[in-house]
């Protein structure tokens, strides 16, 4: 079994949690009343103009990419296209500062008690860099099949 296939699962899985995080903002944005990123604009409008200053406008644009960004990676990872590991390195370092990582979107929120960030913040770390270590492999994998193909 080659890299690309043993590792092949693991990006499906990845995909399938991008997307459930979109999935998840989305539908807690609707069933709130709100527009998905149009009301995160608006508060962050209306933060902007109470404190003087265009930074929450700012953050609310970069989050939104990124967040955009997470329905591209999730489709792309769940069609295994090589290109969906570049964005998956791009996303990493933001998924902490910005959005949330991989797994939190599957945890209840009472794990997310202060109490226990000594665990998941170390949890949620070693899921993200055996996400980025699983995308590295499965993309070396996929490059090494495509010259043993080309030499066979």
């Amino acid at each position: 079994m080659s890299a690309s296939t043993r590792w092949g699962n693991w990006i499906v899985c990845w995909g399938i949690l991008d997307l459930y995080t979109f999935g998840r903002y989305f539908l807690v944005k609707l069933v709130a009343g709100e527009i998905p990123f149009f009301s995160d604009f608006k508060k962050a409008n209306i933060t902007a103009e109470s404190f003087g200053t265009p930074f929450p406008l700012g953050m609310a644009l970069l989050w939104t990419i990124i967040f955009l960004s997470l329905l591209v990676s999730g489709i792309l990872l769940v069609r295994r296209r090589p290109v969906a590991a570049i964005l998956v390195y791009i996303q990493t370092p933001f998924r902490f500062a910005v959005v949330t990582p991989s797994i939190i979107s599957l945890l209840p929120a009472t794990i997310l008690d202060i109490n226990l960030m000594p665990v998941y913040i170390p949890f949620a770390i070693g899921v993200e860099a055996f996400k980025v270590v699983s995308v590295v492999l499965w993309r070396k994998g996929m490059k090494r099949d495509m010259v043993k193909e080309n030499i066979d």
